[in-house]
């Protein structure tokens, strides 16, 4: 059962704003410069300022560094993945969670009309989810808390009133 603020944060909340980008013709070696720069693990390719593809460690390692390429040579546009799978900014992180399980992918770019808007990781989530659990466990600690405070009334045969029952709904 997913959290309430899964079904309320939107991606818009939670996305980089400014996805690193390259294009076609940079080198891999390029791309994988600006991955150790910004300590990421994927880059969009973009072409007139559309998505086009993305590139991923993984990419780089299985499509070119296994493979034996020279990545000093090997262009973004021959290694790059270019099935997009996006995700639009009105959509809720409980959905990014869906696809990132359904679709076995840890990041995604984050779409409007076509244009590349934001980028979504894995760790973008879990940077939430912290959170969320810091929230449950402080609702759960205070339901347990007022449940301690009813059952001490009860077995010193105190009133109960209306309001320890509504605190406890």
């Amino acid at each position: 059962m997913g959290s309430e603020r899964e079904n309320i944060l939107q991606i818009a909340e939670i996305m980089s704003r400014e996805p690193v980008s390259c294009s076609l013709d940079v080198t891999v070696q390029h791309v994988a410069d600006l991955m150790k720069q910004f300590t990421i693990s994927s880059v969009v390719v973009l072409e007139n300022d559309l998505v086009v593809g993305i590139i991923t460690v993984d990419d780089i390692v299985r499509k070119a560094v296994a493979l034996g390429k020279d990545t000093k040579k090997t262009l973004a546009k021959e290694i790059m993945s270019t099935d997009i799978i996006s995700i639009k900014p009105d959509a809720y992180m409980r959905d990014a969670m869906i696809l990132f399980g359904e679709e076995e992918i840890r990041q995604v770019p984050v779409m409007q009309d076509a244009k590349l808007v934001g980028f979504l990781t894995e760790k973008d989530v879990l940077r939430i989810e912290p959170t969320l659990a810091d929230l449950a466990l402080a609702k759960m600690r205070e339901k347990e808390d007022l449940r301690q405070i009813r059952i001490q009334k009860f077995v010193n045969k105190e009133f109960i009133d209306d309001e320890d029952e509504e605190d406890l709904m």
